[in-house]
């Protein structure tokens, strides 16, 4: 007979047993459970995997697949690009051909031109020449002015060596050097037999215009410039050599009416000092100032 000491001994004992297999079952069916949630936990990691792969493999197929059409339209890009920079190159070669063409043109046409100037300077300069050569001053055609008075000294070889003047070039001023002489005092001199020197002209203290020499011939007063130049003496009242109002007048007025008629300017007008360095004109030597006053005073003049 089980006494109830021995059955409250024995039961707990089967309790725990009971408990603890109850536990061996519920955690061996917690471990089945979990092995079973593990598996599938685990499937569908490998089916997630899968997709996952699959996914990728179709995204790499598909990204294959579209950098294939892209690779393509790249290469029709740069295609087009090396066309474009072959005719550009193209172009630029033609305009760079075109730009030497012109410059070419360009510089025959101005090779051309200097040659056409220089032919012509060459001819103006041999029709200069051809006319000093050959052209005659023309005495019978010019306008002789009233105050004139030709009185011409004889011809001695001398004074007056008749030797024919053939073209007029400049025209120069002398003084007498010789204080208060007057023209017919000077022009007699010159004709007599102690003088080797004379002028075209003489201009008087009193503005009075004697004609010496033929405006045709040379006159013996500019040393090596006579074959191309008029001479013009001019009277003074003393030493400074200065003209005096009346004077200058009728040697302006003389002086401007021979550079119409033979077609020159102020700038042909030169003293005996520019020939030679002899102090003469002696006041236009010394004042410089009044020599080119003199030159403005003609070119007025005309």
């Amino acid at each position: 007979m089980i006494t109830k000491e021995i059955y409250e001994q024995t039961y707990p004992k089967t309790t725990s047993q009971t408990t603890a297999t109850a536990d061996t079952i519920i955690v061996g069916a917690t471990g089945r459970s979990g092995s079973k949630t593990g598996s599938r936990a685990g499937a569908a990691q490998q089916k997630n995997t899968a997709g996952r792969s699959g996914t990728s493999s179709r995204s790499r197929a598909g990204a294959g697949s579209a950098s294939r059409p892209g690779a393509g339209g790249r290469s029709g890009a740069a295609s087009r690009s090396a066309s474009a920079h072959r005719s550009g190159a193209t172009g630029k070669r033609s305009a760079a051909s075109a730009r030497t063409k012109y410059h070419k043109t360009k510089k025959g046409k101005q090779r051309k031109t200097l040659k056409l100037l220089m032919l012509a300077v060459i001819l103006l300069l041999a029709l200069a020449m051809l006319r000093t050569c050959f052209a005659t001053v023309d005495v019978e055609n010019l306008n002789y002015p009233d105050y004139i008075q030709q009185n011409f000294i004889a011809v001695d070889g001398h004074s007056r060596t008749g030797n024919q003047m053939t073209r007029v070039n400049d025209i120069v001023i002398h003084y007498v050097a010789n204080p208060g002489s007057s023209a017919k005092a000077n022009r007699n001199y010159f004709a007599s037999s102690q003088s080797k020197v004379s002028a075209h002209f003489v201009v008087g203290l009193k503005g009075e215009v004697i004609q010496c020499v033929p405006l045709d011939e040379e006159s013996s007063a500019s040393n090596r410039r006579n074959p191309d130049t008029i001479s013009i003496e001019v009277c003074h009242p003393d030493s400074s050599g200065k003209f005096n109002d009346q004077t200058y007048y009728a040697l302006v007025q003389l002086t401007a009416w021979l550079c119409r008629e033979f077609h020159l300017d102020e700038d042909h007008l030169i003293r005996h000092y520019d020939i030679t360095g002899k102090d003469c004109p002696k006041y236009y030597v010394d004042h410089p100032a009044a020599w080119n006053q003199f030159k403005d005073d003609v070119k007025r003049f005309q």
